[in-house]
């Protein structure tokens, strides 16, 4: 089963909320039969679309205003035999990067309601928000890799090159590895996603808007890490996050 957008009103207007009721479908899970229009989308997927299949792969790209690898993501699950399934079908996208994303718990998310039904869920992140042949290409290689493990196609796993190399690598990261703005102002990067860090190599720098007496405040890894996901250089209200710090998982 394809369906190439869940909310495309959404899609239409540019927007993670539907223009109609103003929610986030990605928040609203499992959804209300008598709700409102967002509300019925989810429930139409929790309740006719997720029994009817076994695996769910969620399609998208990271933010528009954010450089970030080719991934395939998921969350710790509390059941070790399901957890243990949706890392194996993460890693056989075989993508440059395979994720395990601790965050804050966060109501309605469709992952959430598809593993409650027992269903392996792998969202992939495929580039920070925009289009181009080289992630094109990345995005359906992992994409045929999956089907090629799921004995659904034919084929050989290949592994796409992301900026001029191959490799693969399963990374963990946590709510602490957030760096955030300290004051608002311009962030200016100063390093690339899966870079490696040594406690105290700079990220970033913040150039404060709020006084022109401020200076320049160095934004630096405060452990050994890798450089998961890194902001454009764009104005950043204080306490926004402007990088985003990983480490290799432990098994």
């Amino acid at each position: 089963m394809i369906l190439p957008v869940l909310n495309p009103l959404a899609v239409e207007a540019w927007s993670r909320n539907t223009p109609l009721d103003g929610l986030n479908l990605n928040r609203v899970f499992p959804g209300h039969a008598y709700g409102s229009v967002t509300e019925r989308i989810a429930d139409a997927v929790s309740r006719v679309l997720l029994p009817m299949v076994d695996i769910v792969f969620d399609l998208h790209s990271f933010g528009p205003t954010w450089d970030f690898p080719p991934a395939a993501t998921t969350h710790p699950i509390a059941d070790p035999d399901l957890m243990a399934r949706t890392v194996g079908m993460a890693e056989a996208f075989n993508l440059p990067l395979t994720l395990i994303w601790q965050h804050n718990d966060t109501a309605g998310m469709f992952d959430i309601t598809a593993q409650n039904q027992g269903k392996v869920f792998v969202c992939t992140e495929f580039g920070g928000g925009t289009v181009g042949a080289d992630n094109l290409a990345i995005y359906e290689a992992g994409v045929r890799n999956a089907l090629i493990a799921l004995r659904l196609i034919e084929g050989k796993a290949d592994s796409p090159t992301f900026r001029r190399q191959k490799s693969r690598q399963t990374l963990e990261t946590r709510p602490s590895d957030e760096l955030k703005s300290p004051a608002p102002g311009i962030f200016e990067p100063r390093c690339s996603v899966l870079d490696e860090m040594k406690q105290g190599d700079l990220i970033g720098i913040l150039h404060p808007i709020d006084s022109l007496s401020a200076e320049s405040i160095d934004i630096r890894a405060p452990e050994t890490s890798v450089v998961l996901a890194v902001a454009s250089g764009a104005h950043f209200d204080a306490n926004k996050v402007v990088a985003l710090l990983a480490r290799p998982l432990k098994k």
